[in-house]
């Protein structure tokens, strides 16, 4: 039987069934089942090999007993405090390690008091100036109080001597003036807080 272009004759397998061959039958013959029984042997032997336990042995000796445990995983502390301060910055001294017994009210850092004490200096100068504008305003509002006294009393004595509209001016000066006395007494108290 010869096979052309690598294929069988037509009549190719069904010839060894004629002839009374079971091609399964063929398959696992001989070395096929040799071959199945040695990778089964192999791998029960490996089986055999990997799950019997190892064991160490030594001299019997006399001492201490030492238990080892290894374990995998995180330590938590039993508790766990956070630590902050209200206010943040270069730290200048540090008074305690990381892991360091503190008892309460103890001095664990000294941050940097610099950029606090230069926000302390402006705000200081910033309280002076509303504290000199507070005056400036008081100042100004008294000489208004007086100027409309002045003008009332004038155009007591003479109405043609201040108008109707001159009065009007000195009247709402005195107002603006009083507005703003007002408003920038409050301002000279706030820096106070910070």
């Amino acid at each position: 039987m010869a096979v052309e272009h690598g294929r069988w004759p037509a009549d190719g397998p069904r010839r060894f069934e004629s002839q009374g061959y079971d091609l399964r039958k063929l398959f696992l013959s001989g070395p096929t089942l040799w071959l199945i029984a040695r990778n089964l042997t192999i791998a029960q032997e490996r089986w055999r090999r990997s799950s019997t336990p190892a064991f160490q042995t030594t001299r019997l000796s006399r001492g201490d007993i030492t238990s080892i445990v290894r374990a995998t995983g995180t330590v938590e502390p039993v508790l766990a405090v956070d630590v902050g301060s209200f206010v943040s910055g270069p730290i200048e001294a540090l008074y305690a390690d990381f892991n360091d017994r503190v008892t309460k009210g103890q001095l664990i850092a000294k941050i940097d008091p610099r950029i606090y004490e230069g926000d302390v200096a402006r705000d200081e100068a910033r309280l002076a100036t509303q504290k000199a504008d507070v005056k400036r305003v008081d100042a100004t509002l008294q000489q208004a109080r007086n100027e409309e006294q002045r003008g009332s009393a004038v155009r007591a004595d003479n109405p043609a001597f201040i108008s109707d509209k001159e009065l009007d001016n000195l009247k709402f000066t005195r107002i603006s003036l009083e507005a703003q006395l007002e408003f920038a007494a409050p301002m000279s108290i706030k820096p106070k807080l910070n």
